[in-house]
């Protein structure tokens, strides 16, 4: 993205100033330099982020911004870069710095949107999305956004908060404030349990929100066959969580698992692994016999390759997304024996920087993924697990 014109023009107004005053043999020269030099680095931030190397693209555009500190569009690229980090806090603080310089930074507006989303603040994000889609109503996606926006500050109109030290639980007024305190409860034991086995204890709250029964699947999006959801924020049908505590602790380790994954990959790790560690952080390393029919089909060979579950289950019909949950789960426990708990933290962390798995998995283990992939089935057919 290049040094905007009107930015050009102030530069260059504020350079004759300096010229003026005293003359051109050390002011001019000088800024010239440094704004094509922020311009090329610019250039290389858009590039990296498309590349998928969100460290160094941060560490680039703030090189451009100390360049050239009023120009805005450098510091929506690092804020793009925080954001795409999961820094969502030092992004929030970037995009706000770049609206004080452009009021009419469009993509500053929608980004804010994206993060007040996620941290459960729709009224806020909402605001972001409709200063959005008025300074630019061709932006793609904007309209989506606005529209959804609108009907999650709907939804969530008869809500009320229960903050705990990690998490802000939202449920509606009819739902007895008791079961709100015991999710609360629940997952703050699920945070130390999670935190101590992965030595990972974020900071930030998670925001979950509690559905009145019958009303999970239609206010979340979520097919009929979830028990919970988690798309930045943990959703969670009332009923599951106020009937039996076992059921409920599982659903609850499961959704926060999601919530690990998500910040220690910057939304990165591919959807095997996600609801892989998930299950295993739900079920234990022994629940294989969960999927019987599942295993079955995998060890004769008929299972889809593990590069084509890195998208999303959630469309997939019943039987298929079973055959896939079962076979995240035990690619993700053939990983775990193989590797550990510390080494696939590190391979979730590596995603931020390299986001192709493969890539990321080969330089890390020193073994290519397609190797894996043919191997685990097979361990586990011969083992009988």
């Amino acid at each position: 993205m290049h040094i905007s014109a009107c930015i050009m023009e102030r530069l260059l107004i504020g350079l004759a100033c300096v010229v003026c005053a005293v003359g051109p043999a050390w002011a001019e020269k000088p800024q010239q330099a440094a704004t094509v030099r922020a311009a090329s680095l610019a250039e290389t931030g858009w590039k990296l982020i498309k590349g998928g190397e969100y460290h160094r693209a941060s560490t680039t555009f703030a090189e451009a911004s100390a360049l050239a500190p009023s120009d805005a569009s450098l510091l929506i690229g690092l804020g793009v870069s925080q954001h795409l980090l999961v820094r969502d806090e030092q992004a929030a603080v970037t995009f706000q710095k770049a609206l004080a310089l452009d009021s009419g930074a469009t993509q500053a507006h929608k980004f804010l949107g994206d993060i007040y989303d996620q941290r459960g603040e729709i009224k806020t994000a909402l605001r972001h999305y409709e200063h959005a889609a008025r300074l630019d109503p061709n932006e793609a996606g904007i309209k989506g956004r606005v529209l959804a926006a609108r009907r999650a500050v709907e939804a969530e109109a008869g809500l009320d908060r229960l903050f705990s030290a990690h998490f802000v639980v939202k449920f509606h007024r009819s739902t007895d404030r008791a079961v709100a305190n015991a999710v609360a409860d629940r997952l703050e034991a699920v945070y130390r349990t999670i935190g101590a086995q992965w030595l990972y204890f974020p900071a930030s709250r998670v925001v979950v929100v509690l559905y009145p029964r019958g009303q999970f699947q239609g206010a979340a999006s979520g097919p009929d066959w979830a028990q919970g959801l988690f798309d930045g924020r943990i959703h969670l049908p009332v009923e599951r969580m106020s009937g039996d505590p076992a059921s409920a602790d599982a659903v609850l380790r499961h959704e926060y698992m999601h919530a690990v994954v998500h910040r220690l990959s910057g939304g990165q790790a591919p959807a095997w692994l996600n609801e892989g560690l998930a299950l295993y952080m739900e079920r234990g390393p022994d629940a294989a016999g969960s999927w019987e029919r599942e295993t079955r089909r995998i060890q004769a060979g008929e299972r889809p390759p593990l590069a084509a579950l890195h998208r999303s289950f959630l469309e997939l019909p019943a039987g298929d997304a079973s055959l896939a949950y079962a076979e995240s789960y035990g690619a993700t426990r053939a990983l775990l024996q193989r590797r550990g708990t510390a080494l696939v933290r590190r391979l979730l962390e590596s995603l931020t920087v390299t986001p192709d798995f493969g890539d990321a998995f080969e330089t890390l283990f020193h073994e290519r993924y397609s190797d894996f992939d043919s191997s685990w089935a097979v361990v586990r057919s011969v083992n009988g697990r």
